[in-house]
């Protein structure tokens, strides 16, 4: 079944493309199913090109300012593999909603395979955003792997965006010394996820990129407001033995759900 409000923001893009207004409030959008994805995407993009067909640059710069359009567009890249295109258009459309949780889970698996920190990053997002959706079951395994990966990095000479080696680095020799600690528990992955955000902190300084300025903050205050335990164990899904640790997951869960607000839309208690 298709979310209410996902029809809802799907019927006010419908409204934008045949010329009604391009003002709509942020909707917190749920997944769709694949069929009707397919059918969104299709009619979106047509729209779309045919708008710059028209010259209507007005229109269609309304348009690309809607991160389900931008979520839209970095889909139909997919089967081309231009994974530059795909990452710009989900980058815009984490930038224009942070909260909608798609293009973070998408963006990690993206950066799977060459990038460990960003992709970390961007699927233990997704997986705080989410935690009971069917996609976190299948990500705590990748998070797992990331934090124990050995990563062949040397540091760049040159300031480059998004550049997360002297991170890896540091997490690579964490754990050559430690190699014999097992992330299926979820003591030694908070281990882990504790270097993690030391090392961010470390080498944060004239950092520049998506993935420094939109996600290493988060990760930054998560460690350093003392969350980190409490957000190990919502990832792993893992029940609280003892009142001080049940009292901080909570804490977290309403830091959480108003860490976007307050930091994005500027939005106080």
């Amino acid at each position: 079944m298709c979310s209410s409000k996902y029809i809802f923001a799907f019927v006010s893009l419908v409204s934008m493309l045949e010329g009604g207004s391009a003002q709509q409030a942020p909707i917190r959008p749920a997944a769709l199913d694949m069929r009707s994805r397919r059918l969104q995407n299709s009619y979106l993009i047509s729209r779309v090109r045919e708008l710059e067909d028209e010259k209507n640059r007005d229109k269609v710069t309304a348009l690309m300012n809607n991160y389900m359009i931008q979520y839209e567009l970095a889909l139909t890249y997919i089967e081309k593999r231009d994974h530059t295109r795909i990452e710009k258009h989900l980058e815009n459309a984490i930038t224009l909603q942070p909260d909608f949780a798609l293009p973070h889970n998408l963006l990690g698996r993206l950066e799977y395979k060459k990038n460990r920190t960003p992709a970390f990053m961007a699927l233990c997002f997704y997986n705080l955003l989410t935690p009971q959706a069917e996609e976190s079951r299948d990500n705590l395994l990748y998070l797992k792997e990331l934090l124990s990966r050995i990563v062949l990095t040397t540091p760049h000479s040159a300031d480059l965006p998004n550049d997360f080696s002297s991170v890896d680095l540091s997490l690579n020799a964490k754990n050559t010394i430690n190699s014999s600690f097992s992330n299926g528990r979820p003591d030694y992955f908070l281990m882990r996820f504790n270097w993690l955000c030391r090392a961010l902190i470390e080498n944060s300084a004239h950092q520049a990129g998506f993935f420094w300025n939109f996600y290493a903050p988060y990760f930054i205050d998560v460690y350093k407001l003392g969350y980190a335990q409490a957000a190990v164990w919502i990832l792993f899904d893992k029940p609280a033995k003892n009142p001080e640790l049940a009292n901080r997951i909570s804490e977290f869960k309403a830091w959480n759900k108003n860490y976007i607000l307050k930091r994005f839309y500027y939005i106080a208690d």
